[in-house]
């Protein structure tokens, strides 16, 4: 619905889609809601937005819409002079979050260093979740430094549905090397000298962890 002043025209798109910014803030101009360009002689500092809220008050600041207004279809106003139309506006958030993807780490086959989950970052929600997909586990042969590469992915998606690019993140397990091992003597273990070894409760270090990480068994 629309009506013309003397001067310049007033007609208003029927339905606009407004994305959110970096801050989740976005202010709705003249230019959005405006059907086609205006001639000369005419310009959208003439004009003024008024967005209605949900209860059909004006919202305050009038021309701003944020995270509380996601996913409502508002009506919106577009004043020139004494004229107005309106239309309505769809807020919507389409921009993705981003993990803070970790480096790639190489550790001893038996650290105890705990391996946590990366944040991830939205313009509009404050936490969002980071899961494991995926979880590989690539072991070497006897030679080389390395005994194995666990590959991790992260995903993320924010509460409207955006999902973040897969972070993709490479454990690397060093080999124990025998000239690292610190052997004891005299090593009578022999339940006569002294008590035998308890190998009953060896950690085991490829152990996947409850919570997706990897870490060992103790």
């Amino acid at each position: 619905q629309f009506s013309v002043s003397a001067q310049c025209p007033l007609a208003c798109n029927n339905l606009v889609q407004v994305s959110m910014d970096d801050d989740c803030v976005v202010e709705v101009t003249p230019a959005m809601m405006l059907e086609g360009v205006l001639p000369a002689g005419c310009s959208y500092a003439q004009y003024s937005v008024r967005i209605l809220g949900a209860n059909g008050q004006p919202l305050s600041p009038a021309n701003i819409v944020n995270r509380s207004h996601l996913d409502q279809t508002l009506t919106t106003e577009v004043w020139l002079g004494n004229n107005r139309c309106w239309g309505k506006i769809l807020v919507q958030d389409k921009k993705d979050p981003e993990i803070e993807c970790p480096r790639d780490v190489t550790v001893a086959c038996y650290s105890t260093a705990a391996i946590v989950l990366p944040d991830a970052f939205d313009n509009c929600d404050q936490n969002v979740p980071v899961t494991i997909s995926s979880n590989t586990l690539i072991k070497y042969s006897c030679s080389g430094t390395l005994s194995a590469v666990r590959t991790l992915i992260y995903e993320a998606t924010d509460d409207s549905g955006n999902e973040a690019t897969p972070c993709i993140r490479n454990i690397y397990y060093s080999r124990v090397t025998l000239p690292s091992v610190l052997f004891q003597f005299p090593l009578n273990r022999d339940d006569v000298q002294s008590p035998a070894l308890n190998c009953d409760n060896v950690p085991v270090w490829d152990v996947i962890k409850e919570n997706g990480t990897p870490g060992r068994d103790n």
